[in-house]
């Protein structure tokens, strides 16, 4: 109040009688530091809503460049897993390839073992030379399988570029999706999408001229109308607007808007050389990182590029958003609307608080306009981070692929080395088996067959000498048998000629020293002839039992091997059951010939027997024997009915002579006693 009273005073102001300093403060200073007080108050709440909804912003777009980052940094991420995983993939094929060669080498040695095993075992030259053949077969497998171990291992390393290549290439595929290039796969997608795009920017555009010709027609409605409320007399009214007919819609003005082309889709090649389909451009990427999204499309965010990009992909233009309608309100307090148009046509000092920045009455901004970061600033800053990741991506598959053929490199000539010196000891294995094994059991089954042979040999000479001899002892029967039936039939013949008893007597003798001799012989060759069938077969069959029980096993020291003592029993076998069949065969035809000879021999000295073949011989000498008997007797008068007389005369002769004889003795007596008188 000072202050006004000096600058008044100072100012020589006429001040009317009726005026005070107290009521020129209250009617003319008061309003105005009202009004400054309200210009105060709106300024602070727009700079402070300004701030704030750029700090909002800023902070969205931050977020939506560190999610972009964080989003491109997890594929990065894992690409380096990835890689990671396919090196050792590659690592763990080596591993995994050598250690089936080892395996699959162990079994097949494990192979080589046994049938090297088997060949020293073998019971003959056949399978001898056949399980040579299977061990040479078994070396030729040991050095395929190095050989094809070492294809393997070469055709996984030769194999490991085109699967590096394949993981670059879907590592940058993976990592180009943040910036929106696609495979060729995704074209009818992105051209879909470019058309929806463009069909609702078409559908903006026209509703958009559609609000501003409905905005002008409705000023010029009201203009008209403020024209006819001045003027009621004067003007003219305006033609009343045709109300549509039923059944039709009324008919759309012509807003001028142009009609947007689809854009075609471009593509783009990478500095390694693969292809891409472009959905977004960086300035578009650009625009999206700039939007500020809702709580919703937040919540909704990362769940596809459906209809969640056509929200976020339209472009908006890098301008701090205006403030809105209500702040005018908070500004100014209570009051009525016409209050409000009055002061805004009174004080214009509000259009510069609601300007952005907000400015003060005299113009002058508050606030720094460019509080965030720009549009193009985020380009310059997405093509950076595009060119750098293609070069990065490019540079380090280059590193990798020439490290790696350096390593690929030394992979094969460490493996070929490996395959000539594995080879280089497989080349003496056959020389050596077949010299140290193979001659050696060789040498053993000659040996052990010359063994056989001769014992066989031994067997088969005794065993046809048997047989000769029993041929030999079966002449030397029936040549008995013929011998004894001629002297029977010839001393049958002499019975007619004995001219008396004595030689008929003595054919008979002969008769039964012939028969005792044959049967002596008989019983002879008899007991040759079962030494033959029966001790001699049983004999052999002793000495191949023998022979095979001094076969000693390798169990046992020996070099013999059970199968072949087995396979040279089975063949023995062969031998003894023909010894057995011939004793058995022999012996039946021995007790054939023994029953034969003793009925022979008993119809020979007793009565004949039917089924004996000496019965007709011998009932033709007993019969002749008899007949020559019977005529000798009563020839010579013997026997008592032929000798009964000369028995008599004999008896009568001997007692005469006896008589005599007595006489003479007592004469001789007498004569005697004569004498010695």
């Amino acid at each position: 109040m000072e202050n006004l009273r000096d600058f008044l005073n100072s100012n020589e102001a006429q001040i009317a009688e009726d005026m005070t300093y107290d009521k020129i403060i209250e009617e003319q200073a008061l309003p105005h530091v009202e009004k400054r007080k309200q210009e105060a108050q709106e300024l602070y709440t727009n700079a402070d809503k300004y701030l704030e909804e750029l700090d909002d912003k800023m902070n969205e777009i931050c977020k939506n460049i560190i999610e972009f980052l964080k989003k491109l940094s997890k594929k990065y991420d894992k690409g380096k897993e990835n890689l990671t995983a396919t090196k050792l993939d590659f690592e763990v094929k080596l591993a995994q390839c050598a250690d089936t060669k080892d395996d699959d080498i162990e079994d097949q040695e494990k192979n080589l073992d046994t049938q090297i095993d088997k060949m020293t075992k073998a019971i003959h030259h056949v399978e001898l030379n056949q399980k040579l053949d299977e061990c040479f077969k078994e070396l030729d497998v040991i050095t395929r399988m190095y050989r094809d171990f070492n294809k393997d291992y070469t055709e996984i390393v030769e194999n490991f570029p085109d699967e590096l290549e394949t993981f670059y290439e879907k590592f940058e595929r993976n990592c180009s999706e943040c910036f929106k290039l696609f495979n060729e796969d995704k074209r009818e997608e992105i051209k879909e999408l470019f058309e929806k795009e463009t069909a609702e920017r078409q559908q903006k555009l026209e509703d958009e001229a559609l609000r501003k010709y409905e905005e002008q027609k409705k000023q010029e409605e009201l203009k008209a109308k403020e024209d006819e409320e001045k003027n009621p007399k004067g003007g003219k009214k305006a033609p009343a607007k045709a109300a549509p007919k039923k059944g039709k819609e009324p008919e759309k003005p012509d807003l001028g808007v142009a009609q947007l082309e689809v854009p075609e889709v471009q593509e783009f090649t990478s500095s390694s050389g693969y292809k891409y389909l472009v959905q977004r451009t960086t300035e578009e990427i650009a625009t999206e990182l700039m939007q500020v999204k809702s709580e919703e499309s937040e919540n909704n965010d990362g769940e596809g590029e459906g209809e969640g990009d056509e929200a976020t992909q339209k472009p908006s233009d890098d301008k701090a958003p205006e403030p809105p309608a209500d702040a005018q309100k908070e500004g100014e307090g209570e009051g009525d609307e016409a209050k409000a148009e009055e002061v805004e046509e009174i004080n214009p000092n509000f259009e510069n608080a609601k300007k952005v920045p907000p400015q003060d009455p005299d113009g002058t901004k508050v606030l720094e306009e460019d509080l965030i970061i720009k549009h193009d600033e985020i380009k310059v800053f997405l093509d950076k981070f595009f060119d750098k990741m293609f070069n990065w991506i490019s540079e380090q598959k280059t590193r990798v692929f020439e490290q790696m053929k350096i390593d690929n490199k030394d992979f094969i000539d460490s493996n070929i080395d490996e395959l000539d010196e594995n080879l280089r000891k497989q080349w003496p294995r056959k020389g050596k088996l077949e010299v140290e094994i193979y001659q050696e059991r060789k040498a053993q089954i000659t040996a052990h067959n010359k063994k056989y042979e001769r014992q066989v040999r031994q067997c088969l000479e005794r065993h046809s000498k048997s047989d000769e001899m029993w041929a030999y002892l079966m002449d030397t029967v029936n040549g008995e048998i013929e011998n004894h039936e001629r002297q029977q039939s010839k001393l049958k013949s002499s019975i007619p000629e004995c001219k008396n008893l004595a030689e008929l007597q003595g054919v008979s003798r002969k008769q039964r020293d012939s028969v005792q001799s044959f049967e002596e012989k008989i019983i002879e060759i008899s007991d040759k002839l079962y030494d033959i069938a029966v001790d001699q077969s049983e004999q052999l069959i002793k000495l191949n039992n023998d022979m095979l029980k001094s076969c000693q096993l390798f169990e046992q020291g020996g070099n013999y091997s059970e199968l072949e003592v087995q396979w040279y029993k089975t063949q023995m076998d062969e031998i003894n059951e023909m010894l057995r069949s011939f004793g058995k065969e022999k012996e039946e035809e021995l007790d054939s010939i023994n029953q034969r000879l003793l009925r022979a021999l008993k119809d020979t000295d007793n009565e004949p027997n039917e089924n004996c073949t000496f019965n007709e011989t011998y009932k033709d000498f007993d019969s002749e024997y008899k007949s020559g008997m019977q005529n000798l007797v009563a020839k010579e008068g013997l026997g008592k009915k032929f000798g009964a007389p000369r028995r008599i005369i004999q008896e009568r002769m001997r007692a005469e002579m006896t008589k005599c004889e007595q006489a003479q003795s007592g004469i001789e007596a007498l004569l005697e006693k004569l004498g010695q008188l």
